[in-house]
This record gives structure tokens, C-alpha cells and sequence, in this order.
């Protein structure tokens, strides 16, 4: 039988796990970040990213993502990006 027993937990722990990863990453000194994310909408990954003082470069949704990296040379999508995923780039905003 199949249980998500512990499913809650490990959601909490991998969450804070990646915050704090993220939080040591923005100390250090670069001119770019690069997130692979699932779920953010435009509007929110801006929002988020002003928490900590990013601009947003470039957003592209699972859409963008299968035209630019799946497609063959007539543009049909050979393959899938599984689910809401999005791919971002953003750079530190001036002070």
C-alpha cells in the first residue's frame, strides 16, 4: 500500500533546505541567476524576486521553454516540459 506518511514533513524540510540555499547564494557576488521553477506566473516571480532585490531579465513558461529547446528545425515541438514549469533569469537591482 502506498502512504504519503511523512509527505508534509518532507515538503517543510526540503523548502526551508532550498531557502537557505538560495539566501547564502544572493551573499555572494554575481551578475546573473538562473531559476528553474514550477508554478510561477510572471506577475509572482516578479513580486518574488523583489523581496530580495532582483530584476527580472527573462521569464520563459513551459510553452517558450518546448518551442526554444524542443523543436526541430520546422518548429514542431518534439518534446514536453512536464507540468508549469518556468525558466528565469534575473540580475541584482541597483541599491
Amino acid at each position: 500500500m502506498v502512504t504519503t506518511k511523512g509527505i508534509y514533513e518532507y515538503v517543510i524540510a526540503r523548502t526551508k533546505y532550498i531557502d537557505a540555499v538560495f539566501r547564502q547564494v544572493l551573499a555572494e557576488q554575481f551578475d546573473q541567476i538562473l531559476i528553474f521553477g514550477a508554478g510561477f506566473e510572471k506577475g509572482q516571480i516578479e513580486q518574488f524576486l523583489a523581496t530580495y532585490k532582483l530584476k527580472l531579465i527573462d521569464h520563459k513558461d513551459a510553452q517558450e521553454l518546448e518551442k526554444a529547446y524542443f523543436s526541430d528545425s520546422n518548429g514542431k515541438v518534439m518534446g514536453r516540459v512536464n507540468g508549469t514549469h518556468c525558466l528565469v533569469t534575473a540580475e541584482k537591482s541597483l541599491p
